[in-house]
């Protein structure tokens, strides 16, 4: 592909710097032009040290203001016109609808877009998010009914809701399971000659530490040495450690992150004598309807069930100090925090739902419990922590799947595919702004090469 003027926008800076800056280094190292567009926010400046163009948009997450929102997308088309940008990529359902409509606004430029889960509007049924379902209907029609638009999904779940909601057309569609992980970043911890998982396999590319670019069946997790490294760590008595055995939930401090049923979780577990330490890392989201109250966080950091430790930068660090990664979400698209730990080599227990189930296979790297069920949890947690030895070959099993379908390299890749087909489909045609019917969503797309395709795609 020729070098290319791509847009990448967001509905945060904080989303660009920790989810999408792998794929900007890659762009700019293959010779293409980048600029990043997002809300302004203390990581803004961190883009810019890291040498990025990023340029600040008017823009408010959680508004609902017609003008405003109108204003905004006059200002992102006149953007895309003055930069004379050719792929505009947008991330999360907000800057993803907005990015490709502007992109047909603007005329001669394609669109990628990328839908990071359901989220709140979808996985919630009150009456404003109903309303909010209504108004993306529309918009989803005209932001997606163009020839040069291609729209990624994180799992096959997510694809098949807006290909039969027939909010997105089955060709235009893709499934690339996230944004990647680092795991020459994110690998098992060594200690003193031994590997982070105790069995002595060595993980094909854990050796190499490189510089970050950017209901459950029986089964259980835990070891005689702390799983994931040397005897010399901390660890418990009952499963070989000389310290408690740590427990983390990594997430924004969101209610459909299932946080409240965590705790309940721990406090279960603290009634049966479990001396395990149960982590929060997260800050609260209050661009999101569904944040935690501070009066909900003060009260759990009151009782001491759970340690709230606020938002953590350095990741690979906490992770190498846990035992068990949990995340007891109602739905996600791919949750990094999960793949996160499993490039360190850490098993998990997390919910049988779309995004959590598409990383953890139950009884192989971790279990898959039902949501919302706080004793299922419990009892998962439990029988981890009382099987060391399943809990080390549970984080082999997620190493090994982390290198070999999650490494951030082969999702750059695949993402920067769709760039080439959605330019391709700009060149077959002549495309110009949303007015004209050339915009059909009934012209299929040029050939996709995407692995991800479905029959029908292949056929077309």
């Amino acid at each position: 592909m020729k070098p290319i003027k791509v847009l990448l926008f967001a509905n945060s800076d904080w989303y660009l710097y920790n989810f999408r800056r792998n794929l900007a280094y890659a762009l700019v190292e293959q010779g293409h032009d980048v600029v990043l567009v997002s809300p302004a926010g203390k990581y803004g400046d961190r883009l810019q040290e890291l040498g990025f163009r990023w340029v600040a948009a008017p823009m408010v997450r959680s508004s609902l203001n017609p003008l405003r929102e109108l204003r905004l997308l006059l200002w992102l088309r006149r953007l895309i016109r003055d930069e004379q940008v050719e792929v505009v990529h947008g991330f999360t359902i907000k800057a993803a609808v907005y990015g490709a409509l502007a992109s047909r606004l603007a005329g001669r430029c394609g669109s990628v877009s990328s839908i990071a889960g359901l989220g709140y509007v979808f996985i919630n049924s009150g009456l404003k998010a109903r309303i909010l379902q209504a108004v993306l209907r529309v918009l989803f029609d005209l932001s997606f009914g163009g020839k040069a638009c291609e729209v990624i999904v994180q799992n096959e779940t997510d694809g098949e809701f807006f290909t039969s909601r027939k909010l997105v057309a089955r060709r235009q569609l893709s499934v690339i399971p996230g944004s990647g992980i680092d795991c020459l970043h994110y690998a098992p911890r060594v200690e003193a000659g031994a590997s982070h998982l105790e069995s002595g396999t060595q993980s094909t590319q854990s050796g190499a530490r490189g510089t970050e670019p950017g209901g459950p069946s029986t089964g259980p997790r835990a070891d005689s040495t702390e799983p994931g490294t040397s005897s010399s760590r901390p660890g418990n008595t009952e499963t070989g450690r000389n310290r408690p055995p740590r427990i983390l939930v990594a997430s924004r401090l969101l209610w459909d992150k299932g946080l409240a049923e965590f705790v309940e979780a721990a406090e279960i577990l603290r009634g049966r004598g479990c001396e395990a330490e149960f982590l929060i890392a997260g800050s609260a989201d209050s661009g999101n309807p569904a944040t935690v109250a501070d009066a909900d966080i003060e009260r759990w950091a009151q009782t001491g069930t759970v340690q709230l430790l606020g938002h953590v930068d350095d990741m690979r660090s906490l992770l190498h100090t846990v035992d068990l990664a949990v995340l007891p979400s109602y739905r996600e698209g791919l949750p990094k925090s999960l793949l996160e730990a499993a490039a360190c080599g850490l098993p998990a227990v997390t919910t049988d739902v779309p995004g959590c189930r598409d990383v953890v296979d139950h009884d192989v790297s971790g279990y898959l419990v039902p949501p919302r069920q706080v004793e299922a949890l419990a009892n998962a947690i439990e029988r981890m922590l009382q099987n060391p030895a399943e809990m080390r070959r549970m984080g082999e099993n997620a190493r090994r799947r982390a290198e070999q379908e999650f490494d951030a390299r082969i999702i750059t890749r695949r993402t920067i595919a769709t760039y080439g087909r959605v330019l391709a489909a700009l060149e077959s045609a002549d495309i110009v702004a949303l007015p004209n019917r050339a915009f059909s969503a009934q012209t299929p797309l040029a050939a996709r090469g995407d692995d991800a395709r479905t029959k029908e795609d292949r056929a077309a």
